[in-house]
């Protein structure tokens, strides 16, 4: 297969740069983002953690171009704004996969994304092809959408999203609804498109992807905040702890400890699901 390098256009690798971003909804009192003041490098890692409604997701639709701010502005280091970047710059992997899947078949819906990005029909096959390999999904290419399992409609969202070439991506919860094996399979996707220079933004409560990351930020109450990597890896423990707590006072577990049975993932799931 080809290697991505080759249709890399390295003058669009630059940095994007919040200035004073703010996301205010009508009726909420406070800011559901920002003031945002923030520069992301070019080819960096970033992984994005925090409070689930605490800012992430709305953070990734700014990015992504499909939500405006209400104040502020994005730019890239050359100077254009948001409203000027070409389409393929940034490619957003949304946390329901389902919600971006247009096509009636694996191959057509990557193929939908081709063309919007491609310059020929050669290159759509070309970048359809590739993004089935990178995800292998070859053997299922043929499938309609709406008989694939979570995991499989989920790879096949990343395959769309590859098709794309962006030169930047936001992925949401990347490793959602997917099995120990395809986990690993989506790491070593991610780590590819970052050794072929992308710029990697990682939405997740996962610490797998801190190894990953150059840089960590941690979104709550919309206000973004940037930690060291040891900060990040104790703030997702201690956020996978409360989390484990609040499920364990709901099933009305007697006694609960950072130990217990409660924090292992796999014991987790006999009790919630026993049968």
């Amino acid at each position: 297969m080809p290697h991505l390098w080759q249709y890399w256009n390295w003058s669009e690798r630059m940095n994007i740069i919040f200035n004073h971003v703010v996301v205010q909804y009508d009726t909420a009192p406070t800011p559901a983002l920002g003031p945002v003041n923030l520069i992301i490098h070019g080819g960096e890692c970033v992984l994005i953690s925090g409070p689930n409604g605490g800012g992430k997701t709305t953070f990734a639709r700014v990015l992504a171009g499909v939500l405006l701010p209400s104040s502020g502005d994005l730019q890239l280091s050359d100077g254009r704004m948001r409203e000027e970047w070409t389409e393929n710059l940034v490619g957003w992997l949304q946390q329901e996969p389902e919600h971006q899947i247009v096509g009636t078949s694996v191959e057509e819906d990557i193929m939908l994304s081709s063309i919007w990005h491609a310059k020929s029909h050669q290159e759509v096959l070309q970048r359809t092809d590739e993004a089935l390999f990178r995800t292998r999904l070859e053997g299922m290419k043929r499938r309609a959408w709406d008989s694939l399992s979570g995991g499989e409609l989920h790879l096949a969202a990343v395959a769309a999203i590859l098709a794309q070439r962006a030169q930047v991506l936001v992925v949401d919860e990347p490793e959602t609804m997917l099995d120990s094996s395809a986990q690993e399979h989506i790491v070593e996707i991610l780590d590819q498109q970052k050794r072929d220079g992308r710029t990697l933004i990682i939405i997740s409560h996962d610490s797998r992807w801190i190894e990953l990351a150059d840089r960590y930020l941690w979104i709550a109450q919309g206000e973004v905040c940037e930690l060291a990597k040891h900060a990040m890896f104790e703030a997702l423990h201690d956020d996978w702890w409360r989390f484990c707590q609040g499920l364990a006072e709901l099933k009305g577990a007697a006694e609960w400890t950072k130990d217990s049975d409660w924090c292992k993932p796999r014991e987790l799931g006999q009790h919630l699901w026993p049968f």
